[in-house]
């Protein structure tokens, strides 16, 4: 392997970060083809889930930041998946943002047979990592993931200081 300098450990980092996040996705939008399911479904879905009254208005904001998806692009992901009967939405009013998002009885089947196949990808993925390296990577996304959230949510001091990068 290379011998990198810090400045390009740098470099290689961020870079990755990309480019991992985006071959992540292809493969497991390949994965979930079998489900009949993209990788924002998926998404979408697992965080319904994880709701157990269901997904409300500060629900979606909050997901429309973690997912970098606007409001729009999260109707079109929950109106495929009410299609394929994963998803109810219910007390419908005008305002999108303002309904009541529920997993199907489909839905949590689906769930409930999928949380072994989660497991062993994620075993397939990480699995050339030690139970160290994990926890030593879970520690430094745990890390990265909040001051990246940080930023996101300050999108003016972002701005701010990458304008001051370049003068």
């Amino acid at each position: 392997m290379k011998k990198f300098n810090f400045e390009e450990r740098i470099k290689f980092i961020f870079e990755s970060l990309f480019i991992m996040s985006n071959r992540l996705q292809v493969m497991t939008d390949k994965y979930f083809q079998i489900d009949r399911v993209t990788f924002k479904e998926w998404l979408l879905t697992m965080y319904i889930n994880q709701k157990v009254e269901g997904l409300y208005a500060p629900d979606i904001n909050d997901l429309v930041c973690q997912m970098n998806l606007n409001h729009l692009e999260i109707k079109d992901i929950a109106e495929k998946l009410v299609e394929k009967n994963f998803l109810q939405i219910e007390n419908a009013p005008a305002c999108f943002e303002q309904r009541k998002f529920s997993l199907t009885e489909q839905g949590y089947d689906f769930w409930f047979y999928r949380k072994y196949k989660e497991n062993a990808l994620a075993a397939y993925v990480l699995g050339i990592l030690s139970g160290r390296e994990i926890n030593l990577l879970f520690k430094m996304f745990c890390k990265l993931y909040k001051h990246i959230h940080m930023l996101f949510n300050d999108r003016e001091e972002i701005f701010k200081g990458l304008t001051n990068l370049v003068k």
